[in-house]
């Protein structure tokens, strides 16, 4: 039988030894699982009730006093939630690592809801949170949207919208691999069947003319993007062409307005096609955290 004094350090040492143990899987876990075991993350909070969906959002603590990214996953308007899948997680990691506060929101999809019902939802989203910021603790006066693909989308429609119909402005928006001309079908969907781009439209409007892709795309609302914005594209993206960002990227720099334009080479659809993609995704997201950092400064 073991004594007492020899006992002790053994169960001591075998304590301390599952500790590192558990500290080692901890740190070698991928970002969006370290993400999702992050205790200090508050999620599931309610934003908005539409009919019979409630909305939700996570968010995710930055430094006090900072400006908020509220981060508009993509899918297609049609799929998608406000989990953070593996990139994403990198690049709110690095948001969070540069002080940013993170929210993360779900909104109504295809075929269910209607353009409208998405841009509804982002926009009670950002009400929502400026309400609350003294409450969660993030500069409510700087307020920054993140969109990926069909996310930036509405992001950029957004930013948009709100400062031409007066609501309260949004201060910096950054797209990656966002459609912004859905009158321009010749540079979007590129691997799909030719009758794709009508059948989505028809998903999204109840009656799809060019009038109202026209309204519904960010390039016509270039002279209000008078706020920083960040235009990420892959050069060998077949499924948004990068033509839809040197379109909008174009208009904002003839009008004056701050805007960034980032071509990613050896770079598909949010996707590496080789080690020569440049920059990396880690880069990219610094890159993407430095632009927040400096558009959300406090004034």
């Amino acid at each position: 039988m073991l004594r007492p004094r020899i006992l002790i350090p053994l169960v001591l040492g075998l304590a301390l030894l599952a500790w590192l143990g558990w500290c080692l899987y901890i740190f070698l876990l991928p970002p969006h699982e370290k993400l999702l075991r992050d205790e200090t993350v508050q999620r599931g909070l309610l934003y908005c009730e539409q009919g019979d969906a409630s909305l939700l959002l996570d968010y995710y603590p930055g430094q006090t006093g900072m400006g908020l990214v509220i981060y508009v996953h993509g899918g297609g308007w049609r799929k998608g939630d406000r989990i953070p899948g593996e990139s994403a997680a990198v690049m709110i990691t690095a948001l969070r690592d540069g002080g940013l506060n993170i929210a993360a929101i779900d909104y109504r999809q295809a075929p269910d809801h209607r353009l409208s019902d998405m841009q509804e939802d982002l926009n009670c989203a950002i009400d929502y949170l400026r309400r609350r910021s003294h409450e969660l603790g993030f500069d409510g006066n700087n307020v920054g949207l993140l969109g990926f693909t069909t996310g930036g989308h509405l992001s950029l429609l957004t930013a948009g919208r709100r400062k031409a119909t007066g609501q309260t402005a949004l201060q910096a928006v950054a797209a990656l691999y966002a459609p912004t001309n859905l009158n321009r079908p010749d540079q979007l969907w590129l691997i799909q069947p030719a009758d794709y781009h009508d059948e989505l439209m028809k998903l999204l409007f109840a009656e799809p003319d060019a009038a109202r892709l026209e309204r519904a795309s960010p390039v016509s609302y270039a002279e209000y993007l008078d706020l920083p914005s960040l235009l990420v594209y892959g050069d060998r993206d077949q499924v948004v062409g990068p033509g839809q960002g040197m379109d909008l990227y174009w208009r904002l720099r003839l009008l004056g307005q701050p805007t960034e334009f980032i071509l990613v080479r050896d770079s598909g659809h949010l996707t590496a096609l080789s080690d020569n993609t440049s920059p990396d995704w880690k880069a990219l997201s610094d890159w993407v955290t430095g632009f927040f950092n400096q558009a959300l400064a406090a004034r």
